[in-house]
C-alpha cells in the first residue's frame, strides 16, 4: 500500500467510500476498522496495512475529499448558473 501511495502521489482521487489509488480502490470509510481493505481487486493477498500507513492513507484520502467536494461545488454552481441563464 505504501508503494500505491508514492506511485499515485498526485494521482488520488475520492470514489464512493473509497481511494483511487490508480487501478486500485482502497476502503477508507470505517476507520480504523475495515479501512485499508483493497475493494474489488482479484488476484491480491489480503492483509491488514500496519497503523502508520492507515493514518497515512487517512491523510491523504482527507485531502482527496477535499478536492473531490470542492470540484463537486464547483459543477453545481455551473448547474445553477446555467439555469438560471447567468
Amino acid at each position: 500500500m505504501n508503494k500505491a501511495l508514492d506511485k499515485h502521489n498526485e494521482e488520488l482521487d475520492y470514489g464512493a467510500h473509497c481511494l483511487i489509488l490508480g487501478e486500485m480502490h482502497v476502503w477508507v470509510e470505517n476507520a480504523w476498522y475495515a479501512s485499508g481493505h483493497i475493494w474489488g481487486e482479484q488476484g491480491i493477498p489480503e492483509y491488514r496495512p500496519s497503523i502508520k500507513t492507515l493514518i497515512r492513507l487517512h491523510k491523504r484520502a482527507d485531502e482527496a475529499l477535499i478536492v473531490y467536494k470542492q470540484k463537486k461545488k464547483e459543477k453545481l454552481a455551473a448547474k445553477y448558473q446555467q439555469l438560471i441563464g447567468e
